[in-house]
């Protein structure tokens, strides 16, 4: 999207919400296209449009969106990856740890990639295959089901950011790779 571009989804948003931008000078109205292009700039220019005007469709308050609002809208018209449910996660783990004190590494290779995450490594699945069934069923699903849920939030988060600030992310964190992202 070009900076024009968001000028024109900045004057519809103006045309629908009079009220919101009564007297706006010349100087604020740019700063404003400027914040709106900043933000939406790694959308195209339909897509910007079309989640403004469905937000504009479905707002009942009456007030303008802000960026991240038009990005939700343009986000949930869009495909996102389909994750299996975190119970359905658990029962691929299970079925891995019931053969994992002697085939560790071949189940956690055959594990959904979003669940090798979430184990971290084949030693971790056989020391969970070494404890007792209770313990597994009870208090290893508890902390798997929390970590698998943090995850798939953390992850539909990112895929909701634009992608630069996507890239800004991963450069930041290959810049500083001790940090620890998953706290």
């Amino acid at each position: 999207m070009t900076k024009q571009e968001a000028s024109k989804i900045v004057f519809t948003m103006r045309a629908a919400y009079p009220k919101a931008f009564p007297h706006f000078s010349k100087d604020e109205y740019e700063r404003l296209v400027e914040i709106w292009y900043c933000i939406l700039r790694d959308f195209s220019v339909e897509e910007g449009m079309n989640g403004l005007l469905a937000f504009i469709a479905q707002d009942k308050e009456g007030f303008p969106p802000s960026p991240g609002q038009v990005i939700d809208k343009i986000n949930g018209m869009r495909c996102v990856p389909d994750y299996p449910t975190a119970e359905e996660a658990w029962a691929c783990v299970r079925r891995a740890i019931s053969d994992g004190v002697y085939h560790a590494e071949e189940r956690f290779r055959e594990l959904p990639p979003i669940c090798q995450e979430v184990i971290a490594s084949p030693g971790s699945l056989e020391a969970m295959a070494l404890l007792p069934s209770e313990e597994v069923e009870t208090i290893e699903m508890s902390h798997f089901l929390k970590a698998y849920n943090r995850l798939i939030a953390h992850k539909k988060e990112e895929a909701a950011l634009p992608a630069s600030i996507r890239e800004q992310i991963a450069q930041t964190r290959a810049a500083a790779p001790h940090i620890n992202t998953n706290s």
